[in-house]
């Protein structure tokens, strides 16, 4: 019998659309500074050829530009925000069953999105820590 539902953050509770625009803005913003003429679209069209490969969009989208690590901006998450149903699917499936998120974030990713503003962190999701 089905007893927990997990679920991974990222484009699947959040949508990331905003901050990737954002982030892809300030980095190409950065590149322009140092002589590298892209634009925002450019850098994201380009993060979403490098996940497309399986490879890490934000570090491989940048080194392919040329640039030292050290000079791109930092990821933001201002933009996230919970998809619209998320509250109420979240809701009917706790009724039901123990939800849970696997993913590569701290614990503190239900803070950074609105899940604490909606009571989801305490009221949906069961907190085991799991280490390696």
């Amino acid at each position: 019998m089905l007893n927990w539902i997990f679920f991974d953050v990222g484009s699947t509770l959040v949508d990331e659309t905003a901050a990737y625009q954002r982030f892809a803005h300030r980095c190409a913003m950065t590149l322009a500074s140092h002589g590298k003429q892209v634009t925002g679209a450019e850098f994201f069209a380009k993060m979403q050829e490098v996940a497309a490969l399986g490879e890490a969009p934000i570090r491989n989208a940048w080194a392919w530009y040329g640039l030292p690590d050290e000079l791109r901006p930092r990821w933001s998450h201002e933009g996230e925000t919970l998809y619209p149903d998320v509250l109420q699917t979240l809701e009917y499936l706790s009724q039901s069953y123990s939800l849970g998120i696997i993913a590569n974030q701290a614990a503190a990713v239900l803070n950074r999105s609105g899940f604490e503003a909606y009571s989801v962190n305490g009221t949906h999701f069961d907190w085991r820590r799991e280490t390696k």
